[in-house]
Order: structure tokens, then C-alpha cells, then sequence
């Protein structure tokens, strides 16, 4: 029996839960069966219990990936075959034990696979991946599906290349989906740009960005938005065969203050960073892999850069939005005191710092749907009247150029 690729994911009760490929060789049809495993490990790596789903009608049934429920259950997502060309989604909700409450199989027409999931604020999931039931190309595929796992609406936004959409989620519950885009074909090598898109909670695209110089098979990979609504995304490409990554931030509007490209001693290595964290010095962690084009093997790759992205002194990144020339190393770091929260007839805000006291802030209160209620300019300290306001949770920006603070109100 062969373990294949997975993804493992911290629990909020500190353990791991990995779900990943088990295979097998079936001496009597001749041929590997597929199926997927979870498994949860407490802190120090021991196993605690492991359930395998199995589909006897197909040979490959795998897993993609998973998310936990505040029950400490779990949702998995996993890739059907059905036969050569047609893949159908699988969703299994399981218990805490990992015990299979009900499984629901997405059918589609052509190879549809979702890769990575999310859990919605107020109810029900957001799905990314790619699928080419539109046409002969694959393209970038968001699906949203309720508590129950039955879909609410399913959406395909140009790529042309097939790298899959991965989807995340910003504060005020916009969906941020990273993909590429097709640029041109050289032969049979598609050259692209890494692509990164804001749609709303109905799939409604926001703004749309094709960033960085072409490359092959260049792509965004994982967005994360920061404390003050900007947005940092780890991207890849290829340049021949040397894999190379970078890491971009970017504007609440998609455009570019700075990108970095890194590797680890060669550009002609193979040089893949998987995933990053934001520190507390304002800087990002990343963690991938690196094989040597000398062959010396595969080495665990960690990466530290500050918070322009830059890992060493000698660091030449863009510090500044391309589009409007700004340079955000001077930003101010100026912090409100928003209260009483919850709130029934006044709202005060009230800075708390005097590094830019006499700056002119715009605020605007928002409610769910979106809609600007109240608008106006304060330099210290402002109070709103709420006493007409319905009951709910309401978003409060204060925006100053380009630093945006963002609290989340909550009305009586």
C-alpha cells in the first residue's frame, strides 16, 4: 500500500487532522484503487484514530481537502473518477470521531476538482478549483454550498491554463480567489500572468488583476489580508525549468505596493515556497522545499522576510503603489478607541495615540448589505448618533490616504 499526497491542517484543540491518498494494487482487475484517509495526531505526532471512506463503484475516489466544524467535526473534500475525462467533487461531513454523517457527490459533465475550501461568516462554504465543463479549457471554478452541502450557485472566471482557484476570505466577508491567466501560447507552453480576483458573497466579481510579467505557468497560489485591509499573495512561475516564487502585497483595490522573487541559492533550482504566515514584527514566515539542480536531494526550505517582503539588506523591492506612486513605509500607525460596543444611541471615536493627531480621517458607517449609512471627516475624536440604527452588526472604516482602519459595530 502507497500513502499518497494530502493536505493536514491544526485543530483548535492544538492536535492535526491529515487527510491525504491511500492506493493499493488490485491483482484481480489490475489496476490501483484510490481512497482517502483521515487521520489525527495529537502535539507530539502519535496517532490518535484514522477512518478511511472507500467507494467500491470506482477506482479512484482522493482527497483534496478538508475543514473543520465548530462541532469539531469535519467537511472533506475529495476528487471522483468517474471515467477518463469526467471527475465529480466529493463532500463527506463526519463527526468528531470521523465517523461518515453523509456524503454529497457534485456530478458534472467534464473533469470538475475543488481544491480548497473556506468556511462562509454566516452560513454554509466557499469551494476553489478549476473545471472545463464550459468549454475545451480549464478555468478557474468557485462554487458556495450551504450547511447542508447542497450548492447555492457555481461560477467559472476565465483563467485558460487550469491552475486552480484558491479561495480566501477578507474582514468584511468578501471572497479573494487566487488563479492565473493565459497571456499566449509559446508552442504548447502556456505563458500567463498570475491573476487575482474579489467577488462578493454571490460571486459577483468586485475587480479582477493580472499582475507581474508573463511566465510560464505563472499563478497566484494563497491571498491573505492583513490588519489594515491590504493583501499579501505568495505567487509561482516557471522559467523553463527553474521553479521560482514570490511574495506581492497589494492595495484593498488589487494593485501592486511591492513584489519580491526569491530562491534559495540558485535560480536554476527548484525553488517552491507552499504556504506563509504573518509574524509579529509585521513581516511573513514562509515554508516550502528546495531541490538542487546538482543533485544533492530535497531540503526543508524557511524563509523570513520583514515587512517590505525583503530577506536581506540588500533587498531591492518596489516600496511603493505602482499606480499612484505612494510610499507606504511611512505609514501611520495610528490606533481608535471605538465604544460603547455594543452600542444603543451614541458611538464615540476617539484616537489614542498623538503621532498624527491632526490628520483628517473620513468615516463611514456600513451596514450588512453593504450600504454607506453615515460619511463624514474627523481629526481626533467624533460622535455618531446610532439611535435610529436597527439591530445588527455594522462595519465602521476610517480611512486617512492610503492606511484603513476597519471595526465591526454592534448595534443593541
Amino acid at each position: 500500500m502507497a500513502v499518497r499526497s494530502g493536505k493536514s491542517i491544526l485543530l483548535q484543540n492544538g492536535r492535526i487532522a491529515d487527510f491525504r491518498i491511500l492506493q493499493a494494487y488490485d491483482t484481480i482487475v489490475k489496476n490501483y484503487r484510490t481512497w482517502p484517509v483521515l487521520s489525527i495526531f495529537n502535539q507530539v505526532g502519535d496517532t490518535l484514530w484514522t477512518k478511511q471512506f472507500t467507494d467500491t463503484s470506482i477506482f479512484w475516489l482522493g482527497a483534496q481537502t478538508l475543514i473543520e466544524m465548530k462541532d469539531s467535526g469535519f467537511v472533506l473534500v475529495a476528487d471522483k473518477e468517474i471515467s477518463s475525462g469526467i471527475n465529480n467533487p466529493v463532500l463527506i461531513r463526519t463527526d468528531n470521531k470521523g465517523n461518515e454523517m453523509y456524503r454529497k457527490e457534485i456530478k458534472t459533465s467534464k473533469r470538475e476538482v475543488l481544491f480548497s475550501v473556506i468556511k462562509y461568516p454566516t452560513v454554509g462554504f466557499v469551494l476553489g478549483g478549476y473545471g472545463n465543463s464550459p468549454g475545451t479549457n480549464y478555468n478557474a471554478w468557485v462554487i458556495r454550498v450551504n450547511d447542508s452541502l447542497n450548492i447555492e450557485w457555481s461560477k467559472y472566471y476565465e483563467s485558460n491554463n487550469g491552475s486552480a482557484a484558491i479561495v480566501s476570505l477578507t474582514k468584511d466577508s468578501s471572497i479573494l480567489v487566487c488563479t492565473d491567466s493565459l497571456h499566449y501560447k509559446k508552442g504548447r507552453t502556456p505563458i500567463t500572468q498570475k491573476q487575482i480576483l474579489r467577488i462578493d458573497s454571490n460571486g459577483i466579481v468586485n475587480w479582477r488583476k493580472t499582475q507581474d510579467r508573463p511566465n510560464d505557468y505563472a499563478a497566484y497560489n494563497k491571498a491573505k489580508e492583513l490588519k489594515n485591509e491590504k493583501i499579501v499573495v505568495l505567487g509561482s512561475y516557471f522559467e523553463g525549468s527553474a521553479a521560482l516564487r514570490t511574495l506581492t502585497k497589494l492595495t484593498p483595490e488589487g494593485d501592486t505596493i511591492w513584489m519580491n522573487r526569491y530562491y534559495y541559492e540558485s535560480p536554476t533550482d527548484q525553488n517552491y515556497l507552499w504556504d506563509f504566515i504573518s509574524t509579529s514584527d509585521g513581516g511573513f514566515l514562509l515554508g516550502g522545499d528546495v531541490s538542487s539542480t546538482s543533485g544533492t536531494g530535497q531540503n526543508l526550505w524557511l524563509l523570513k522576510v520583514d515587512s517590505n517582503g525583503c530577506s536581506t539588506p540588500s533587498c531591492t523591492s518596489r516600496v511603493y503603489d505602482i499606480r499612484l506612486g505612494i510610499d507606504y513605509r511611512q505609514e501611520a500607525n495610528t490606533n481608535f478607541k471605538v465604544f460603547p460596543n455594543p452600542v444603543k444611541d451614541q458611538l464615540n471615536i476617539e484616537q489614542i495615540d498623538e503621532t498624527s493627531a491632526k490628520t483628517n480621517w473620513t468615516y463611514r458607517l456600513i451596514n450588512a448589505n453593504g450600504k454607506e449609512l453615515q460619511m463624514g471627516l474627523f481629526s481626533k475624536e467624533k460622535i455618531l448618533n446610532t439611535s435610529n440604527l436597527s439591530s445588527g452588526v455594522y462595519l465602521l472604516k476610517l480611512e486617512n490616504g492610503p492606511v484603513r482602519k476597519v471595526y465591526r459595530v454592534v448595534k443593541e
